[in-house]
């Protein structure tokens, strides 16, 4: 099953959206299988809505009970777009619990919207992997990836294959050139291959450029493979390309009963967390980019600063055989902030 055609979106809604190259919503409660489907065609959504936005190159919305296999999209997707919640993704913008195996997107993937009220999620292949397990997923280098939207009163989630994940990942790899800006009402999580998981993953591997200049009221928590990592294990996850991290926390305003605001940098993964009764357990991370510091905590007056080679933050954690093999780790000339504690 194939679509050459190009698909363009300007409206205004107040009901959710679902929008692919072949499939806007797949709805399922019984077994079903999507396979062997490629999308050629360019994707462009302006316009807004006051429910949820989900765009992706094949599959806008995948329920669960679905097995994917040999999915791939070769067109440009562009969402200047404003809802509630947004999704945008390669491949798939959420996907349920479902089986996923070769994911693979080949076009550039642009989302300078806004989501007013809720998270943003975005990534080169699925912006949010709810359940289920994958592997063989991959970005390529063709796929450029850019995000300056906003997430105006809540999180970004955002990954060079996966956003947000809740699912089992074996194999994924990111080999495109990836900007992450624009900004976030609450939290930022970012990474090379997957913004944030609850998830265990392994074989994980970034190959392409990362840039991250967004800003968050609150914590950056940013890696060249993973942004954050609160799982029971990482297994060979390897970043081979150059990190740089000149993200702002913008207000130094947080919450009431919250931590301090928190910047966590990591060549590997910004921040991983196990618990007291389940350690995550972590190994084979390798770092050989090169990483570059930029501005810290912009504004802040209390503050951490949590910066490493591989790691920037761990606890409740085993670490065994994880190396920062990088010819170098840069710290760019910054201006004191008052009372912001930096560990490098």
């Amino acid at each position: 099953c194939e679509n050459s055609g190009n698909i363009s979106f300007s409206y205004e809604a107040t009901t959710q959206t679902m929008i692919g190259g072949i499939y806007g919503y797949n709805n399922t409660t019984s077994t079903n299988s999507i396979k062997n489907v490629t999308n050629h065609g360019s994707i462009t959504v302006e316009g807004s809505n006051t429910h949820h936005i989900r765009t992706g190159g094949v599959i806008g919305y995948s329920n669960s009970n679905t097995t994917l296999e040999n999915l791939t999209n070769n067109g440009a997707i562009n969402v200047s777009a404003s809802s509630k919640a947004a999704f945008c993704g390669g491949i798939i913008a959420y996907a349920g619990s479902n089986t996923g195996t070769n994911i693979t997107n080949n076009g550039t993937v642009t989302y300078s919207g806004t989501a007013t009220g809720e998270q943003l999620r975005f990534g080169g292949c699925i912006a949010y992997a709810n359940g289920g397990s994958y592997k063989t997923m991959k970005n390529n280098a063709t796929a450029t990836l850019t995000l300056s939207g906003t997430s105006a009163k809540s999180a970004i989630h955002a990954g060079g294959v996966v956003g947000q994940n809740t699912s089992e990942i074996n194999g994924a790899e990111n080999h495109a050139t990836i900007s992450f800006g624009g900004s976030a009402g609450t939290m930022y999580y970012a990474g090379g291959v997957v913004g944030s998981t609850t998830k265990t993953l392994t074989s994980l591997t970034n190959e392409g450029s990362v840039t991250f200049n967004g800003t968050a009221v609150q914590n950056h928590n940013v890696g060249g493979v993973v942004g954050k990592a609160e799982c029971t294990a990482l297994t060979t996850l390897e970043n081979k390309a150059a990190v740089t991290f000149a993200g702002q926390t913008t207000t130094g305003t947080k919450p009431e009963n919250s931590d301090d605001t928190c910047t966590s940098f990591g060549g590997v993964v910004g921040v991983v967390m196990g618990t007291a009764d389940a350690l995550c357990e972590v190994s084979g991370l390798t770092n050989s980019g090169v990483t570059t510091i930029g501005a810290l905590n912009k504004g802040l007056k209390t503050g951490y600063s949590n910066l490493g080679g591989v790691i920037g933050y761990a606890i409740y954690c085993n670490l065994d055989n994880c190396d920062n093999t990088a010819t170098e780790f840069k710290q760019k000339k910054r201006k004191h902030v008052e009372d912001v504690k930096h560990y490098i």
